[in-house]
């Protein structure tokens, strides 16, 4: 006879069973044993669950658990739990759960066996109590009951903290004990509220401390109902919020203590904000910040090196005789400005000449004759959103304890604005020289395009008149073919660039002989040299070994550097080609003798659109991508690759380096 589930089942079906279920599990989660016990228990069949996951009996809230639970039993855990899974009607079912792996039937499959007994409402709500109470007992608010009259009922260690009085002064008297008498009627409106059942939320109030003291509090008071739903008392939770109203004290005198520091330093903000200048955005910071102050003397000390190596200079200077000024050696580096310049803090001292990092060699112990004396001290590094150090602000006065916390405050304030000034006038300056490479770029490409346009144009008509013998025929063809493959190259450089920016540049790695690409991009490069009677040398170590590479993309970027090499060679000078084997790298250097690199432009030279000769007026041709195109691509490929020049008239050498492909295994 089937066994078949009851579909007239309560919301607790099987409340009074308890035999134990197993449950059989492959390693996947999914039932291939599901027996009486567990058809009684859960009501389903076993013909219904065979197959199916173990999570048709989970409820949500509990499946990563029960994954987690598997994954130890796989692990070889036995695993013992008291969780809940849901009955076939919806019901939630509170269980007691043994779970661990049986030997494997085969070399392939894992078991995983559920023993599954229901646990009794009296062990599920006596659990539940004690989870309760452990909450309770350990919560830092204080959690009380009272009845309807106001009657304590239980008092918590944290209820017994806050107000003074223990479980035993408290239980079985009311609580308008700890009530002031101006509030008194605040209790007899919250019981009211209690009594209708509804609930007191967060309601700020005063009560009194076992010493007299009053405490602030927030306090939650939540209706109790018995099992027919009626009233029957409340639990109140009470928190202490005597540091959130001191904080919020504190706040509000802060705020009126710095309403005239924010609107100062607002005219501060509109000050530089108004110049993009660095220099003249400086100068005013400066002699605002002086100002603000009451210093005699101001400064910003801009944070870089000198010819001496010391990491500072005089920028900017306000209050004194700024005659005398760049006269004036700078005061020595000693450790009274570290803190300043390694941005770890402010510096307000009374009387600096008593700080032992102060300066105390003679002659001059810390101060030239032509500075002002200096004994109040205040100084406040500057610097940009990334934690950079960027200079500071010093101010100084002849008098002791000029300066007070509203001035380093105001200091500090501003030089968050010197800041965002410098910032914003050194992105201002990147923009201007972003414009301009932008200017100098469409020009040279609009110059460049126009070159063998014009070229390929003349002789097209030229050709199409008739009027050229067969000699100047040829010539006009190839002539229309080499512009045609110039326009070509402006165009795939342009191109390149962009799929670079796009990471849509693809590469074909493997192996490649090296020597082999290197006669093709001297062979490429002989008409050019040729013309120009260059002697282009090729030395190859016979060692060399292949190396992991885009054969093409690396044959473009070596055609560029002899290319350039060439282009950039005098009349009848000399290019060399070489390639040795370093280690686990090949290196390629490819270097001429001719025009040079300037050190002012070496920084740049593999920058996008970066020309040393940019203008129209300059005598060899280019968009100015080549090298930065050659950068990339090699970096795409696992290498490196760097420049290196004596400077202008001593030529330039480029070396490449690329990762030699490992040998096979044996």
């Amino acid at each position: 006879m089937e066994n078949r589930p009851n579909p007239g089942v309560s919301k607790k079906p099987t409340a009074q069973v308890v035999d134990s279920a197993i449950v059989l599990l492959d390693d996947r989660g999914d039932i291939i044993q599901w027996d009486g016990a567990a058809e009684r228990i859960f009501g389903w069949r076993a013909d219904e669950m065979i197959g199916r996951s173990i999570r048709a009996i989970v409820p949500d809230e509990h499946v990563e658990d029960d994954d987690e639970l598997r994954r130890r039993a796989l692990g070889g855990e036995t695993v013992a739990v008291n969780t809940f899974r849901r009955h076939r009607n919806d019901a939630v079912l509170p269980m007691a759960l043994t779970i661990t792996r049986l030997p494997a039937r085969d070399s392939t499959n894992t078991t995983v066996m559920i023993v599954a007994t229901l646990r009794t409402d009296v062990e599920a709500r006596h659990d539940a109590s004690h989870r309760l109470a452990a909450i309770v007992a350990s919560s830092d608010d204080a959690i009380i009951s009272k009845d309807l009259n106001g009657i304590v009922m239980t008092w918590n260690d944290s209820a017994e903290r806050i107000f003074g009085y223990t479980a035993a002064e408290m239980i079985g008297t009311s609580i308008r004990r700890i009530i002031p008498d101006d509030r008194q009627a605040e209790e007899d409106t919250t019981l009211a509220t209690i009594r209708r059942g509804d609930k007191v939320d967060h309601f700020e109030t005063i009560r009194r401390r076992k010493n007299g003291e009053l405490v602030p509090i927030s306090l939650t008071v939540s209706p109790i109902r018995a099992e027919d739903g009626s009233v029957v008392g409340a639990s109140k939770i009470a928190r202490d919020i005597t540091l959130i109203k001191l904080a919020e004290a504190e706040r509000f005198r802060l705020l009126e203590d710095t309403a005239n520091l924010t609107e100062m330093l607002n005219e501060v903000g509109a000050a530089v904000a108004s110049d993009l200048d660095r220099t003249v955005v400086v100068q005013r910071v400066t002699d605002t910040a002086t100002e603000l102050t009451t210093a005699e003397f101001g400064a910003f000390v801009y944070n870089v090196q000198n010819k001496a190596g010391e990491s500072y200079t005089l920028y900017t200077i306000s209050g004194a005789v700024l005659e005398a000024s760049p006269k004036s050696p700078l005061p020595r580096n000693t450790d009274v400005f570290e803190a300043t310049f390694k941005g770890t803090g402010t510096v307000r001292s009374a009387d600096i000449t008593k700080d032992p990092r102060y300066g105390h060699k003679p002659p001059f112990y810390g101060r030239l004759p032509q500075h002002v004396p200096v004994r109040s001290y205040l100084a406040v590094p500057v610097k940009t959103r990334s934690g950079e150090v960027v200079g500071g602000l010093f101010f100084v006065h002849h008098e002791i304890g000029r300066f007070t916390a509203q001035h380093e405050r105001l200091a500090v304030g501003i030089a968050s604005w010197a800041s965002v000034a410098l910032e914003n006038a050194r992105l201002y300056k990147t923009v201007q020289e972003a414009n301009q490479l932008k200017d100098d770029f469409l020009a040279s490409l609009s110059h460049e395009l126009r070159t063998p346009l014009n070229a390929i144009v003349g002789y097209a008509r030229l050709l199409r008149s008739g009027l050229l013998d067969r000699e100047k025929h040829d010539k006009a063809i190839e002539t229309i073919e080499r512009n045609a493959k110039s326009l070509t190259q402006i165009v795939e450089d342009v191109l390149d660039v962009s799929r670079i920016i796009s990471g849509k540049m693809q590469l074909n790695i493997q192996p490649v002989d090296v020597s082999d690409i290197v006669r093709s991009a001297v062979e490429a490069v002989a008409p050019v040299a040729d013309a120009k009677d260059v002697r282009v040398e090729t030395i190859l170590d016979p060692a060399a070994a292949p190396v992991w590479a885009d054969p093409d993309r690396l044959q473009q970027v070596l055609w560029n550097l002899t290319s350039n090499a060439v282009k950039f060679s005098h009349h009848g000078g000399k290019v060399q080609v070489r390639v040795d084997r370093s280690d686990s790298n090949l290196v390629i250097v490819v270097s001429d003798a001719g025009i040079g690199i300037s050190p002012e432009f070496m920084p740049h030279i593999f920058e996008r659109f970066r020309q040393a000769d940019a203008g129209l007026t300059r005598e060899r041709g280019g968009l100015g991508l080549g090298l930065a195109i050659a950068r990339e691509l090699i970096e795409m490929q696992g290498g490196t690759i760097d420049a290196s020049s004596a400077g202008l008239g001593h030529g330039a050498t480029f070396r490449v380096t690329l990762p030699v492909k490992p040998h096979a295994a044996a």
